[in-house]
């Protein structure tokens, strides 16, 4: 979709979670995020500046950088920010989104949000603060998770369990978050915000 959760997320308030982050769900996102500077790069062109909020360990930041934006990023984790120094030679705004806003900051050409919005417990102020760093006709990309095997994922498994040995598990990810959005949800607060909705897809990751 286009258009204050606990100070240490990936950290260890359950045991393993940075290992499973950084081992098996950062490298399972590259691909969606190359994808994503793409579909970028034919809305708003080669480049720009672009804020990453929730940036983890750097990783859609690298991949930005690379496709020639210059890329912020605001990571509540201080353990991410120190990962995303020693692998990629990024600093990130070691903080919260409000905390952010109350620096001198600039304004972003994009602002991205990847498994985020689901954290705070306003999303509707997030989204406040959000449009403040934007320039105008800026984009916020956001992508949040579809939990719960809603009935298109059920259809899912069902077609695909004769070619896969195991069905996809809930982990410790799921069980943190404030919100559980559908599309719609997410429309209606961009529209009271004042967004657009200029583009969105549903994607799901293997099973396997």
């Amino acid at each position: 979709m286009e258009g204050e959760g606990t100070r240490e997320w990936l950290g260890a308030s359950v045991p393993g979670t940075r290992t499973q982050y950084e081992q098996a769900v950062a490298p399972g996102r590259l691909p969606s995020y190359r994808r994503r500077m793409g579909r970028l790069r034919r809305l708003k062109g080669t480049g720009g500046h672009l804020l990453d909020i929730g940036a983890a360990t750097g990783d859609f930041m690298a991949v930005a950088a690379r496709s020639g934006w210059e890329a912020e990023g605001v990571e509540v984790s201080a353990y991410a920010c120190r990962r995303a120094h020693w692998q990629y030679g990024l600093t990130l705004f070691n903080g919260e989104l409000k905390e952010y806003c109350q620096t001198e900051k600039g304004t972003f050409d994009v602002v991205h949000m990847a498994h985020v919005l689901e954290h705070f417990t306003a999303p509707d102020r997030a989204l406040v603060m959000v449009r403040s760093l934007l320039e105008y006709n800026g984009i916020v990309v956001i992508e949040v998770p579809n939990q719960f095997e809603a009935w298109v994922n059920r259809l899912r498994y069902a077609v695909a369990q004769p070619f896969f040995s195991r069905r996809r598990k809930p982990d410790v990810h799921s069980i943190h978050h404030t919100y559980f959005f559908e599309p719609h949800h997410i429309e209606a607060l961009l529209s009271q915000q004042g967004f657009r909705v200029i583009d969105k897809q549903t994607f799901f990751f293997r099973s396997d």
